[in-house]
């Protein structure tokens, strides 16, 4: 059965990649169902941050919520540990899909402190990404700067996909706020940056 989860997540994250939601939705739920059937709160709560985001990026917002909630509740019980970040980190896209801004920089920086303290670079990257979309839309100036600045570390690192992520999000929210000079400097410098590196599925 741990095998048949794994491979269940490692399908759904293909499937996650290729474009096909549907599926990918279905195994990580699968998946999530056997780590139940196992007794492993840990390893379910992962699943199933994992599976909101899924959700929401197929349009299924109010579900993404439900099952994320769930995930912050069952690690909120353990000692707390990557996951717990990661399901913090998932709260404050969810926050952010639906316009709390406020509560996506709560729960970004809770993400963001317990990330640091597991070297999870991968949620913190994320998380940043979070806190500073947010900012835009509560203080333009302070999220570009705050953007800018991560840009900077993440380039310093070597982070590709981050940098790519940075751009795409600083990008698309400037030009919601009809910021379109800097939108056209964040794209423009973010569709060179992807192409050069073979990052499309940024583009």
């Amino acid at each position: 059965p741990v095998e048949q989860a794994m491979l269940l997540q490692d399908y759904a994250r293909e499937c996650n990649v290729t474009e096909r939601q549907s599926e990918a939705i279905q195994a990580q739920s699968k998946a999530a169902q056997i780590w139940e059937q196992l007794e492993n709160p840990t390893r379910q709560a992962e699943t199933l941050a994992v599976l909101a985001i899924m959700l929401r990026n197929h349009g299924e917002n109010s579900e993404a919520e439900r099952v994320n909630q769930a995930a912050v509740e069952m690690l909120e019980a353990l000692p707390p540990g990557p996951e717990l970040a990661l399901a913090y980190r998932v709260q404050a896209t969810l926050s952010l899909s639906r316009r709390d801004h406020a509560e996506a920089i709560r729960w970004g920086e809770r993400a963001i402190e317990l990330s640091k303290g597991f070297s999870d670079e991968n949620n913190l990257a994320m998380a940043h990404v979070a806190v500073g979309t947010a900012m835009l839309f509560l203080d333009y100036e302070r999220g570009c700067e705050y953007l800018d600045e991560r840009i900077a570390i993440a380039q310093s690192s070597g982070e590709d996909r981050h940098i790519a992520n940075l751009y795409a999000y600083a990008g698309s929210c400037s030009v919601e706020l009809y910021q379109f000079m800097r939108a056209e400097r964040y794209l423009t410098e973010g569709i060179a940056y992807t192409a050069e590196r073979g990052l499309d599925i940024f583009n």
